[in-house]
């Protein structure tokens, strides 16, 4: 006697559905986006090398002391992080948002 197994289309459990493919903006560019950031990582740097550079002019117009010129870069580069800080925030909350589907 030979047992046969029968399956129910009941039991049966749905094959998921397709993803479909992320859409390529500029999210789909990793390259590109490091590249961006790399730049701008380097202006910051060329920024700051170009302040100190300027620092015994500054220190020569304003007839200023060391610890003044230090005073004043230090009030460059505070002043450009809260910039960043700020700008970074600011692009979070109001940049690009994805419309994602719900599940």
């Amino acid at each position: 006697m030979t047992s046969q197994t029968t399956v129910d289309k009941a039991d049966r459990v749905p094959e998921p559905e397709p993803v479909p493919a992320p859409a390529r903006g500029l999210r789909g560019h990793p390259w590109l986006t490091l590249f961006s950031v790399a730049i701008g990582v380097m202006m910051v740097a060329l920024d700051g090398t170009i302040v100190a550079i300027a620092n015994p002019a500054i220190q020569k117009d304003l007839g200023a002391s060391f610890a003044d010129v230090q005073w004043i870069t230090n009030g460059y580069f505070l002043a450009l992080a809260v910039t960043l800080i700020t700008a970074g925030k600011l692009g979070d909350r109001f940049g690009h948002r994805q419309n994602l589907p719900h599940r």
